[in-house]
């Protein structure tokens, strides 16, 4: 862990860092109105994160969500917020602003919890490019994906189950 006794914690596997986040435990109702006070990480955890993202010397850095930061995910109903970062839209982009406007290189995203499989380019950090691979679970029925065929989208499928598997080479 961070810090002792939550459930937020990094690891590093060579020249590669991982931080996973904790996105259910400080997260504000899914529902309640846009803004600044919305949060999804809580103050602390999201400090964490952009201290990680500041300090990180590894080639790449991988953040974890358990929800998807892209625009497309469809878990949840609309009356009840969509289960995802398009739902906590300043907070996810108070992230990316620091990673683009400290130019913080090899930034990664591994998400899921949409049922279905995905790979994105994400516009929120431009002109830095970032990555978002959303594999599905292994062990629940496969779910309904978005219907768009945004260009941001560079792959989609829910016929079958798709597991990530990365092989990094950081020289």
């Amino acid at each position: 862990p961070v810090a002792p006794g939550e459930n937020y914690y990094t690891f590093s596997a060579g020249n590669t860092d991982f931080f996973i986040l904790d996105t259910r435990t400080y997260r504000s109702e899914n529902g309640s109105p846009a803004g600044p006070a919305k949060t999804m990480l809580g103050a602390v955890q999201k400090q964490a994160l952009k201290d990680w993202l500041l300090t990180s010397e590894a080639a790449f850095k991988f953040i974890v969500s358990s929800v998807p930061f892209n625009q497309h995910g469809n878990t949840g109903s609309a009356e009840e917020g969509q289960d995802n970062w398009n739902n906590f839209q300043n907070e996810r982009a108070e992230i990316f602003d620091l990673i683009r406007d400290r130019c913080i290189p090899g930034v990664m995203l591994l998400t899921g919890d949409q049922h279905w499989a995905g790979v994105f380019r994400l516009p929120y950090a431009q002109p830095i490019e970032l990555y978002e691979f959303m594999p599905n679970p292994l062990a629940v029925p496969l779910r309904p994906m978005t219907e768009s065929n945004d260009p941001d989208i560079l792959f989609k499928d829910n016929t079958k189950l798709v597991y990530g598997f990365f092989d990094i080479d950081t020289t």
